[in-house]
């Protein structure tokens, strides 16, 4: 057997390696499976909390509600038990003045869009700076958000946001500079778009 003095023998660095990558794999079952908790417990824990008397209204970080960030996450059963039973405001704004609907479909969750739209959300609602629920969808290519929204408001298509771009121009811009930076334009926020990601 070769034994290196300094470092020891290439068969227990081999063995070490191995016992590694075994640690390592007991370390992520252990954190993503065993630890988490089912989604019927965690629709029992908004239940309760409800009931306890929490506002779900109350702002948190950045302005935003608990149906903000359920509509964020794509959480469509905790969304509809803020709607039901925690009268969450389906058109709150936070501090960017963005509506549930708009963080729904920014991060392309049309079933959380559908179910906003059946609450009475505002489909022509826009943030800030101009933007439109419309405007999100084009920046990120949710045809399937945008459908239900166009239906919603069919002229929200039309709309302009503080820098004059319409959702088209919007997708026209995305379209033509895939995988450019660029700044304080389509959006008026920093972005980098690279488009397949």
């Amino acid at each position: 057997m070769e034994v290196d003095e300094k470092n020891g023998s290439k068969e227990d660095k081999e063995e070490d390696k191995d016992i590694k990558e075994v640690e390592q794999e007991e370390d992520d079952i252990t954190e993503s499976d065993v630890n988490k908790p089912s989604d019927e417990d965690l629709m029992k824990v908004i239940r309760y909390l409800i009931a306890a008397g929490c506002d779900v209204n109350l702002p948190g970080p950045d302005g935003m509600t608990a149906l903000h960030m359920a509509a964020q996450h794509g959480g469509l059963a905790a969304c509809r038990l803020l709607l039901e039973e925690g009268r969450a405001l389906v058109d709150a704004r936070d501090h960017g003045g963005w509506t549930p609907l708009v963080w729904a479909a920014e991060n392309s969750h049309p079933d959380v869009v559908s179910l906003l739209l059946e609450w009475g959300a505002d489909a022509a609602a826009r943030d800030a700076e101009g933007n439109g629920v419309v405007h999100w969808c084009a920046l990120h290519g949710d045809a399937n958000s945008l459908r239900l929204l166009l239906h919603a408001a069919p002229h929200a298509h039309a709309h302009t946001n503080a820098h004059a771009d319409t959702p088209l121009s919007v997708i026209i811009i995305i379209t033509t500079n895939q995988g450019i930076e660029y700044d304080d334009h389509v959006i008026g926020c920093s972005l980098d778009i690279r488009l397949g990601q």
